[in-house]
């Protein structure tokens, strides 16, 4: 440009003084443009025509180019238009962006010594197939941002302030945003569609550590569909990750976009989160070991006085987080997507919800279904949402055998026998030995036994998991219940009860009454198929009219022998106690060799006298024997012996009785006075040397002085 022609330009520039004061004033039109990206220019055009520009000006060309070279913002660039005397200066601002726009707007703001608004420029254009459109507005106008021009041209001298609003007599302003066209000053552009869903529902239902079933659904109302139906199930199918299928379904009028896997490992579930949110981290789903208090191994925890209790030993615990970015999902100006997050508690589940800061989440505690879990409502604001909770697993108990022995006086015996179907390796398999055996030993050094009251027994592998065997042994003396022990080593809430009747002295059969109540939860995380409880030595079972209806209900299996009872269980819900009522009746030992003594004692008392008065009787009726005196020596004969039989003895005179002088003998009990022979005389009793005296009934020695026989009972 020659130096005519720039002090042509600059004699212009400031002819608006000459256009205030003879009426006429300038023109600010203004061109807006946006492109999709969001990137665009601002065109502000001042002219004034050549009759306007004709008064004379005040200052040199050369000082009035240099001030206004200097004094123009960074923000703008100057393109000078001018021909054939008419004036024409085109003032520039581009911008990258939406925030770059706002900053540069600011920036002229402050160049005219004004306050911008906080956000000059708000916008809203979302990138997804749910939403078409913008939404543009600005909160200003072009002269709002061509102050700094009026204040040069004031401080110039060149317009008088009560002449400020002169400068631009005129204003237009044309738009092209994002492809809406249109006229407007401030510029406001609202032109979008929306196409939503009703929700994303992600479940998460932990069958062990590393054993996971994962679904996502995408909830889109018909309506929705038939807007934009062809784009929204490309980006959907374009979300499934390799190794994973996505289906859609018709269900109660919406479409249900669905993307499962089953028995899932963590990785897995990262990869198939990476393509539904549309990005790569590595990190997006994780599983690590939880901390946890240490008493022997990482399954322990304190309970509620502090005592530290192996309540997850025979399962794992773990910390699970999940970083979500669903960006791509929104679909309207709130930034906001109804987002239903649901964790499966089956096993055990605990957990809270740790949030970003400014992130907006609403949370609820009921999901659909009957399952529990977390609504979240998620806000891009973020560029995520970090989703925390803890997850204990319990092992699957298969089998589960309890003995039960309740004693007399109170003391009582359990054996408990698990068997899980989990394989765990060998160290693994010794750090849960150690930490129950290091709990049960804090137990019973705290009840202050004497004797181990609770016992690991064994812990070993098979070829279908591992098996326990605990065993308690509680005597009644010591003060101590024994579901406590089971209580304080598993956090558990046991109660054992039994009662014996005990109204008789020795009762020939007791009642006893065992009320059971046992946390299975204790070992498995999930239903244990076959549980067999065995009551030993309560005798005979008395099922009363409940426990019958409930034996009816529940397929309950009983069986008896001895004096043992047998209940056999399937499918034992783990979050419900079994509990075990039965009454038994049985033969108490002790009473029935008590009796029995008793009985035999009874029996040869009887006996005894029954023979006795027997042996009385015999000796009172038994016939005297004859006597018969010899004349020579007085010996006593026996009436009916004969010379004959007794070949030594002297030959003896034939008593004679002449007829009719009277009977041969007299057989009367009484003895005659002339000592004739009396029949039934008690025989004579002969002595041993020793003293003792011979029983003339069955020839039995006898000490002296004894009345009676005990042999054949004959009075002596």
């Amino acid at each position: 440009m020659n130096r005519k022609h720039g002090k042509l330009i600059l004699l212009l520039l400031i002819t608006a003084a000459i256009f205030i004061l003879t009426g006429c004033g300038g023109n600010l039109d203004t061109k807006l443009t946006v492109n999709d990206d969001l990137s665009g220019e601002r065109r502000m055009t001042f002219t004034l025509d050549k009759s306007d520009a004709q008064n004379s000006i005040k200052g040199k060309s050369d000082e009035i180019k240099k001030d206004l070279a200097n004094t123009l913002p960074d923000a703008l660039t100057m393109e000078d238009r001018s021909a054939g005397g008419n004036i024409e200066i085109v003032f520039t601002l581009k911008f990258s962006d939406m925030d770059d726009y706002n900053r540069k707007v600011r920036d002229l703001f402050h160049a005219g010594g004004g306050f911008a608004p906080d956000d000059p420029v708000t916008w809203y254009k979302p990138d997804t197939v749910f939403a078409k459109g913008v939404e543009f507005e600005e909160h200003f106008n072009s002269k709002d941002l061509m102050v700094w021009f009026q204040n040069y041209l004031i401080s110039k001298g060149y317009v008088t302030e009560k002449d400020r609003i002169h400068i631009f007599e005129t204003t237009s302003c044309t738009y092209d945003v994002c492809g809406e066209k249109g006229t407007a000053s401030p510029v406001v552009v609202d032109s979008l569609k929306y196409a939503p869903f009703e929700s994303i529902n992600i479940y998460t239902d932990f069958n062990g550590p590393y054993d996971i079933d994962r679904k996502i659904e995408v909830i889109l109302p018909q309506s929705s569909m038939d807007f934009n139906g062809e784009e929204i199930k490309a980006f959907l199918d374009d979300k499934v990750a390799d190794g994973f299928e996505g289906e859609w379904n018709d269900i109660s009028g919406n479409a249900v976009f669905t993307i499962s896997g089953n028995g899932l490992d963590a990785d897995e579930i990262n990869d198939m989160m990476n393509g539904f949110c549309g990005i790569e981290d590595p990190d997006m789903f994780y599983i690590s070991k939880e901390a946890t208090l240490k008493y022997g191994g990482e399954n322990v925890t304190a309970g509620p006085d502090g005592f530290v209790n192996i309540a997850n030993v025979f399962g794992e615990s773990s910390g699970v987080a999940e970083n979500l970015d669903l960006s791509d999902f929104v679909y309207d100006r709130s930034k906001k997507i109804n987002l239903n997050y649901y964790v499966d508690d089956g096993e055990d589940y605990n957990g809270a919800v740790k949030l970003p800061d400014r992130t907006e989440v609403a949370v609820k505690n009921d999901g659909p279904a009957g399952e529990d879990g977390y609504q979240l409502f998620f806000n891009t604001d973020q560029s995520s949402l970090l989703i925390e909770y803890a997850y204990t697993y319990k092992y699957h108990a298969d089998e589960m055998d309890i003995e039960l022995t309740p004693k007399r006086k109170g003391d009582v015996s359990r054996k408990v026998t698990v068997h899980f179907t989990n394989r765990i390796e060998k160290d693994q398999l010794s750090s849960m030995q150690k930490e129950v055996e290091d709990c049960f030993k804090a137990v019973n050094e705290r009840f202050g036994a004497e004797e181990d009251m609770i016992t690991l027994k064994s812990i070993k592998s098979d070829d279908n998991g591992f098996n326990v065997v605990i065993t308690t042994n509680v005597k009644a003396d010591a003060g101590i219940r024994e579901s406590d022990l089971w209580n304080v080593a598993f956090d558990a809430d046991n109660h054992l009860s039994f009662t014996e009747d005990t109204k008789a002295l020795f009762p020939l059969f007791a009642t006893m009454h065992v009320e059971d109540e046992f946390d299975t939860g204790i070992f498995s995380g999930s239903d244990i198929d076959t549980f067999t409880y065995t009551l030993k030595g309560i005798g005979k079972p008395i099922f009363d009219e409940e426990m019958a209806n409930i034996a009816e209900k529940t397929g309950l299996e009983k069986t008896f022998g001895g004096n043992d009872n047998k209940v056999i269980l399937t499918d034992v819900d783990p979050e419900r106690a079994v509990v075990i009522s039965i009454t038994g009746k049985r033969l108490s030992i002790v009473a029935a060799i008590i009796w029995g003594i008793a009985a035999i004692c009874l029996i040869a008392g009887v006996i005894s006298i029954f023979v006795f008065i027997k042996n009385r009787k015999e000796d009172i009726n038994r016939p005297l024997p004859t006597v018969s005196k010899d004349d020579d020596n007085g010996a006593v004969g026996n009436p009916t012996s004969d010379n004959k039989n007794n070949p030594g003895s002297a030959p003896q005179p034939e008593n004679k009785q002449a007829p009719g002088s009277g009977p041969k003998s007299d057989t009367r009990d009484d003895v005659k006075p002339d000592n004739k022979p009396v029949a039934n005389a008690p025989k004579p009793v002969r002595e041993t040397p020793d003293g003792k005296v011979i029983c003339p009934g069955c020839g039995k020695i006898l000490a002296k002085g004894t009345l009676f026989c005990g042999m054949c009972g004959y009075r002596l």
